[in-house]
């Protein structure tokens, strides 16, 4: 699909100063000057269909479906597996094609609390920047907002390690071996274990379907 579509990036044309707590939802996605790539806008759904085995232990995520296109941004994620108390895991992820400001991650601690949907949330992109943050009934609010990692491979068809695993009463994110941030939920709901997956926003700034996304993901053993 990348290749007969071609790709393209964009970079963010806007300073952003996203403090801790700050809430990302509806129209507040839809910054002045740009759109910041996360979780929110258009809403989250679960859609396993769109995450697909390959090859040699690849799950594909494809779409330049317009239905799966929103003009806030849609994001998508599946689970994978269950741990409670959940003490980490790593993946391999790469890119391949989309718009080069919308994140692509994993998620953790997905489960229900006073009938909200929780799951924390690790999102990097392919210009070198990571954030992290929860999900609490389709309302993203991030721990801390957007940052350069140099751990971070840049570009597309890069592959780049994830990781997360528990540090006490938070947990240590990890890109290619190096820690890049630490993640700690002060306020309720708090979660120690659930679901984890993987994570993709799609961008108002996708040209489906002339474009579309694709981004692969491989647990690591």
């Amino acid at each position: 699909m990348c290749n007969d579509m071609g790709v393209h990036m964009r970079y963010r044309d806007v300073v952003l100063s996203i403090g801790l707590g700050l809430v990302l939802m509806g129209c507040a996605q839809l910054w002045e000057g740009g759109w910041d790539g996360v979780v929110g806008g258009g809403g989250i759904e679960e859609r396993e269909d769109l995450f697909v085995e390959g090859e040699d232990g690849w799950v594909v995520f494809e779409t330049n479906d317009p239905d799966d296109w929103g003009s806030a941004g849609v994001t998508m994620w599946a689970g994978v597996g269950e741990e409670d108390p959940f003490e980490g895991w790593e993946v391999e992820v790469v890119k391949e094609c989309g718009d080069g400001a919308a994140g692509y991650g994993v998620v953790f601690n997905e489960g229900e609390e006073g009938g909200d949907e929780v799951m924390y949330v690790v999102l990097i992109t392919i210009e070198g920047e990571y954030i992290v943050g929860e999900v609490v009934d389709g309302v993203f609010e991030a721990f801390e907002g957007w940052k350069q990692s140099s751990a971070i491979e840049r570009g597309y068809g890069q592959v780049n390690r994830l990781g997360v695993s528990r540090d006490g009463d938070g947990y240590v994110v990890r890109c290619n071996g190096a820690d890049v941030t630490r993640m700690e939920d002060d306020e309720p709901p708090v979660r120690t274990g659930g679901r984890y997956g993987y994570i993709v926003v799609i961008s108002p700034e996708d040209e489906f379907p002339e474009v579309g996304v694709r981004v692969k993901f491989r647990e690591v053993k």
